[in-house]
């Protein structure tokens, strides 16, 4: 059932937010394997950071998605940004100190993950809310313009100069970004509770399984993550140890992933109104394996 549309204030307080808690989290994006680097140069506890964020998509993403559904959205968004700025604070002093670990930012990249389950999860569930249904494919567009300017071109140079002027500099900087983005959504009208929790795990999984087209895409695309997941969380060590390249290279170099998915974004509706989609999704792995077929024989950083 389709609660009330909000003010469109609303959506811009919610515009705002994200836009501010992308470019913070692209600076941590960027600084954070710079840290693990400068820790250890073993690939595994490198690899381990980006591992213990996601663990919690693995382990709670069906209960956030079902708990998102229960309760104001927008007062859950508000706790889980306090809390992850609260953590990155932390991170931020104890790098200051000079006393960060390998355990405590394994720590902190779990928290800042499981806060991902719950508020990104949320703040899609809030989007139909407080925008008209005739205007939520442009406010959808609008947002991911937002995170592909502010997280991906923006905020990965920005997060790799931080580190190098003060390596505590980009984890503050995240901090305060998530606290302003919890004070923006605080303003937005509070979102309807339902009751009732544990039955829609089941059902959504049920109704996955007995899906043909979405169960497919489901497991090619689990099988296709892990293995660009496994390749990118080693890529700051790919980078400065294969393609020797300084730490705001690396940053520069991420800004690259930004730059094909503007082109893709752009070229993709053309394609599908001439090729169909299941053409287009093989050839788009195709051409993905051939990638990091060419990143494994290549030390040209350019290329």
């Amino acid at each position: 059932m389709r609660a009330r549309i909000s003010a469109p204030s609303d959506f811009a307080k919610l515009w705002t937010a994200s836009a501010v808690s992308n470019i913070g989290d692209g600076v941590t994006i960027a600084a954070g394997p710079l840290l693990v680097a400068q820790l250890t140069e073993n690939p595994a506890w490198v690899a381990g950071a980006a591992f213990m964020q996601q663990l919690p998509w693995l382990l709670f993403a069906l209960i956030g998605g079902a708990y998102a559904d229960r309760v104001d959205r927008r007062k859950l968004v508000v706790q889980v940004n306090v809390l992850r700025g609260l953590a990155l604070a932390a991170l931020a002093a104890t790098t200051a100190a000079e006393v960060v670990t390998i355990p405590i930012i394994y720590t902190i990249y779990f928290l800042l993950g499981l806060g991902e389950t719950f508020a990104d999860t949320a703040v899609g569930a809030m989007l139909p809310v407080i925008v008209p249904k005739e205007k939520l494919a442009s406010a959808n567009a609008k947002l991911m313009a937002t995170f592909t300017i502010g997280n991906q071109f923006l905020a990965k140079p920005l997060g790799a100069w931080l580190f190098i002027t003060a390596a505590a500099l980009p984890f503050a900087f995240d901090a305060v970004s998530f606290l302003i983005a919890a004070a923006l959504i605080a303003g937005i009208a509070k979102t309807p509770e339902h009751p009732k929790k544990q039955a829609d795990v089941k059902e959504g999984i049920r109704w996955l399984m007995n899906h043909r087209v979405l169960k497919t895409l489901a497991i090619t695309m689990s099988l296709a993550n892990v293995v660009f997941c496994a390749a990118f969380a080693i890529f700051v060590l790919y980078a400065q140890r294969r393609l020797g390249l300084s730490e705001v290279g690396y940053g520069f170099l991420l800004t690259t992933f930004a730059i094909g998915g503007l082109i893709g974004t752009t070229i993709a509706p053309r394609l599908q109104r001439k090729v169909p989609n299941r053409t287009l999704l093989r050839t788009g792995l195709i051409v993905e394996t051939l990638t990091h077929l060419t990143l494994a024989i290549t030390d040209n950083w350019l290329l």
